[in-house]
């Protein structure tokens, strides 16, 4: 191929003189532009043949415009009879010069855009491989963070696989679900795993785009580009795993207030009914060596009170919620009084069933109520209503949390 010498500025080929045989080089282009030589090939040879004829019919084809109508004007004022005959002959025939002579003019323009669409599809072959190889290059510069950002999108979808059994989740469905700290546990680790991927993905690509020069073009440019993305698209990987990841958890909450409501009145229950404290029956589940209750005595309990219904992941996922090490007696007190504030006065009865019961006497609006028994649901009436017992003169009755119009 041509090379151009950067010291003289021209262009110099090595060919061969076809009817001698003899090789060498010569210049192409001298270094104020002027040509020399150019390239040919079969097809510029028979383009230029082509050009060549169609530039002699034309000629040609003037010619006989101009001698035709040289002889319209000898014979336009003449009356013999065989000049008429010609002159008519004439006039039907001057259709069909006008008719070649545009031909050939359509001809030239057509053959004129096609050679440049040739030269334009012979260019694009041409580069086709440049393009390609080009393509290969940029591929290859980019595959490392590519596959990263693959491993981190399966990462993801292994986690969400992980996920799901719990994630997806709600109502009595959950409530019943019974491996909520496998399923989460599982998940932290594949959470983990996922932020690993994506800090990896977005460090590679960080590292190749550092090592780009800063001036591209083609695919190379469009690899840039990716690369750019790539932090992006290691974001949504991670939001997407924190969203999971707060609905797993939500569902733990969710399963955490269900079992506290539900253990929390089953100790009081227990509580009243063996006249006890709750620094007594504190007592009796803490260790006396390190005064806390441990996570096995919790369960134990917890497993004698709630029989049937008792689920022992969920009921661990409570222990940890409380106090994860073991239950101080501060912690145990915590979760079991609660109390109520009284919002709007309302009747504080000696019975659960509102249409039996007898009024005790008046909660009054800021009163403080410790809780004692539920909340239980009165279907019939839609409301809610606890057993509580008044701080500030012991009293002791049912009152409903809110009426049935919210």
């Amino acid at each position: 191929g041509s090379q151009t010498d950067e010291s003289s500025g021209m262009t110099r080929i090595e060919c061969t003189v076809v009817s001698k045989g003899q090789t060498g080089f010569v210049t192409m282009s001298g270094n104020q532009g002027t040509k020399f030589v150019d390239l040919i090939s079969p097809f510029s040879i028979f383009c230029k043949e082509l050009d060549e004829t169609i530039e002699g019919c034309m000629k040609a084809t003037q010619k006989l415009v101009a001698a035709f109508n040289s002889t319209q004007q000898e014979v336009a004022t003449s009356t013999a009879a065989p000049l008429v005959e010609a002159k008519a002959e004439l006039l039907k025939l001057k259709p069909k010069v006008s008719t070649g002579q545009q031909g050939l003019q359509k001809l030239k323009l057509k053959v004129a855009q096609e050679k440049k669409g040739y030269g334009a599809k012979e260019l694009r072959e041409k580069n086709a491989h440049i393009e390609a190889r080009e393509r290969k290059e940029a591929e290859a510069l980019a595959a490392p963070a590519v596959a990263k950002a693959e491993a981190a999108e399966a990462a993801l979808k292994a986690f969400e696989d992980a996920a799901q059994p719990l994630s997806s989740l709600a109502g009595t469905a959950l409530d019943a679900f019974a491996e909520p700290l496998q399923v989460t546990s599982q998940a932290e680790k594949l959470a983990e795993a996922v932020a690993a991927s994506v800090a990896d993905l977005k460090a590679c690509a960080t590292a190749i785009l550092a090592d780009l020069p800063k001036v591209l073009k083609g695919a190379m440019l469009e690899a840039r580009k990716e690369l750019m993305k790539m932090g992006a698209r290691g974001d949504q990987v991670k939001k997407k795993c924190q969203g999971v990841m707060d609905a797993v958890r939500g569902k733990c909450q969710v399963l955490v207030e269900a079992r506290a409501a539900d253990l929390s009145a089953a100790f009081r229950k227990q509580m009243h009914e063996k006249g006890l404290t709750v620094e007594a029956l504190f007592s009796e589940f803490a260790a006396p060596s390190d005064d806390k209750i441990s996570e096995e005595q919790f369960c134990k309990h917890a497993e004698r009170l709630l029989g049937e219904a008792y689920k022992k992941e969920q009921i661990t996922l409570l222990y940890k919620h409380i106090e994860a090490g073991g239950i101080g007696k501060r912690r145990f007190q915590s979760f079991l009084q609660q109390y109520f504030v009284v919002l709007r006065g309302i009747a504080l009865t000696d019975e659960f069933e509102i249409s039996t019961a007898k009024t005790i006497r008046k909660a009054e609006l800021d009163e403080v109520l410790e809780l004692l028994e539920g909340p239980r649901a009165d279907d019939a009436l839609g409301v809610a209503r606890i057993k509580a017992k008044s701080l500030s003169d012991g009293v002791v009755g049912w009152v409903s949390l809110k009426g049935n119009q919210g």
